[in-house]
């Protein structure tokens, strides 16, 4: 078994025949390799999944003293208000991302439980989906407390705008790609997003 950084590399080992088999390589470089002589290409339904996940962390003085927690939280108050959550999952348009991101090699879920694991993933009826709708977005930021009163494009509650941080990881260039359509829809709802690869 060998070992690559660089998906790159891995990709040009098996041109090179170097190696006989390589797997999850990012959606760009599966592609470039189908209809090239000597290899074949075979894509199938993965079990995992990429998720948005949020900093919901409230400290609790029993979990400190009991298991050395934080003492504060660096999670943005505004993410404890499940409006504010459903509104950046209506701001996400999932078939985009898995039409641009994963150029069609994926599935949109719309539970933890990724489609492809079917016995245990809960199909939703169409109107428990929440799908792509900016206004929708802003409708639930606005019950919220979150409106633009101060005409910059971003919402702001007490003087304060709706800034989040929004971690990619730098090893995936699908979720640096992904992170990047995320911040520009966000901020078509008025969330001021400061994007990191880590």
């Amino acid at each position: 078994i060998q070992f690559y950084d660089n998906p790159d590399t891995m990709v040009q080992a098996l041109r090179q025949g170097e190696v006989d088999f390589i797997d999850t390589i990012p959606t760009r470089l599966f592609q470039s390799l189908e209809g090239e002589p000597q290899i074949e290409t075979l894509s199938s339904s993965d079990p995992g999944f990429t998720e948005l996940g949020f900093n919901l962390y409230e400290p609790n003085p029993q979990v400190i003293e009991e298991f050395g927690a934080p003492e504060t939280s660096t999670g943005h108050p505004a993410l404890l208000d499940v409006r504010v959550r459903q509104a950046i999952n209506w701001a996400i348009d999932e078939q985009e991302l898995t039409d641009k991101v994963l150029l069609g090699e994926g599935s949109v879920g719309s539970t933890l439980v990724p489609p492809p694991l079917a016995k245990y993933h809960l199909e939703l009826e169409e109107s428990e989906v929440m799908g792509f709708d900016i206004a929708r977005a802003q409708e639930l930021l606005a019950e919220a407390g979150w409106e633009d009163t101060d005409d910059n494009g971003i919402v702001d509650k007490n003087g304060e705008d709706l800034d989040l941080r929004l971690y990619v990881r730098s090893e995936s260039t699908d979720t640096i790609k992904a992170g990047t359509f995320i911040g520009d829809w966000l901020e078509q709802a008025g969330i001021r997003v400061n994007t990191k690869a880590v």
